[in-house]
């Protein structure tokens, strides 16, 4: 059974799954279920640590993925790294909510995979569905194929292809 996991998008992530259908996924992630106590684009970028230099002022929507954690993912505690964006040394979120966050080693997005828009008011809307490592996203304006040095992949016939994890019982 998988974990359901969610990750906030920067305005740059969200274009390039939307205009190119990216695929490539890394970096801070949390329970989608703990996440649901961030209502807001205010609530989730104060919890983050991220402010108007990334965001703008007040943003009226920030995209998140909701995806399910597979195997072939990889997760390790948030550090307190020296690096130029938020870290996360007490393993969880800046938030009155316990909101614990790992980092996700580089990776593809799961089949499944779906981009929420998340609005000032609190409400949320489906925006794009990701199908596969062959399909890219459903909401995206042009397909660009997955990387075969990121993720899992699969050699058929000698040459290398993108993959996606699949259970072969079906569930």
């Amino acid at each position: 059974m998988s974990v359901p996991l969610q990750k906030l998008l920067m305005p740059w992530q969200s274009r390039d799954v939307l205009t190119n259908s990216a695929s490539m996924v890394g970096g801070p992630v949390v329970q989608a279920a703990d996440a649901l106590a961030l209502a807001t684009p205010a609530e989730l970028l104060a919890a983050y640590g991220l402010g108007e230099d990334r965001f703008g002022a007040e943003p009226e929507f920030v995209d998140v993925v909701r995806f399910d954690l597979v195997p072939l993912m990889e997760l390790a505690r948030s550090t307190s790294a020296d690096a130029p964006w938020p870290t996360y040394s007490t393993g969880f979120l800046r938030s009155e909510h316990m909101i614990q966050v790992w980092s996700l080693g580089h990776t593809r997005f799961s089949p499944g995979a779906e981009l929420w828009r998340i609005h000032a008011d609190g409400s949320q809307e489906a925006v794009a569905v990701y199908l596969s490592a062959a399909q890219g996203w459903s909401g995206a304006t042009s397909y660009t194929p997955p990387n075969t040095l990121v993720g899992p992949c699969a050699t058929w016939q000698g040459a290398d292809y993108a993959a996606d994890f699949a259970d072969p019982e079906g569930s």
